[in-house]
């Protein structure tokens, strides 16, 4: 394969990837098109300093273009480590016409090394920008607020680091798209979405119902 070519193919996994996740909800992606951001807003952006900044200059850009639907732009890498993927909102506002405030962005150096991993957080940061919270957080003291997602708490912390993995709560909603942070060492897919997150994606005013 050439060096051209590997990172359509790759872009093309992410998003089957991506698609998979929402389709098992019943949610069908439509139509995706393609936009190079350029001048200022392609520079600041490649590299965002700061979560604030990034928003700020995505919702400007987003509306210059005139960019209907939910925007993903992928970005190089964030300044702040280990960032993989941000949603400016939970839920964000939805787009109007001539104004493009939806958007999400997702670390691009993933596609080259992991494009089902990109595709995942792709939906992850899609699922907070449509209204979705984290089922469970990095301390296992704050959980969404939706009946039918397990919990993971703190007693699952088996290595005493205070911090819940996908690993240590893979029996407690790791497997969720929605969980704080993927697998480390475990090899299953963070696809389940259940019905009752499948209940609020279906309410907000972006998603078409038929």
């Amino acid at each position: 394969m050439g060096e051209n070519e590997r990172p359509a193919r790759n872009l093309s996994v992410a998003l089957r990837e991506m698609r998979r996740i929402y389709a098992a909800t019943g949610l069908e992606i439509h139509t995706i098109t393609y936009n190079d951001l350029e001048g200022r807003y392609g520079q600041t952006l490649a590299v965002p300093q700061s979560t604030e900044a990034l928003c700020t200059d995505m919702r400007e850009a987003m509306s210059e273009a005139a960019l209907p639907g939910l925007n993903v732009a992928v970005v190089r890498h964030y300044a702040q480590g280990g960032l993989l993927g941000l949603s400016c909102g939970i839920p964000g506002f939805p787009s109007r016409p001539d104004i493009s405030n939806s958007e999400v962005t997702v670390a691009g150096f993933l596609l080259a090394h992991d494009p089902w991993l990109f595709g995942s957080v792709m939906a992850h940061e899609m699922g907070h920008y449509l209204g979705l919270f984290h089922t469970t957080e990095f301390h296992g003291l704050l959980h969404d607020p939706i009946d039918d997602t397990l919990e993971c708490h703190w007693s699952q912390d088996y290595t005493r680091d205070r911090v819940l993995s996908a690993d240590e709560c893979a029996e407690h909603g790791g497997i969720y798209n929605m969980f704080w942070s993927g697998p480390q060492e475990s090899d299953f897919l963070q696809h389940t979405v259940t019905e009752g997150q499948r209940f609020v994606l279906m309410r907000n005013p972006m998603v078409e119902t038929y």
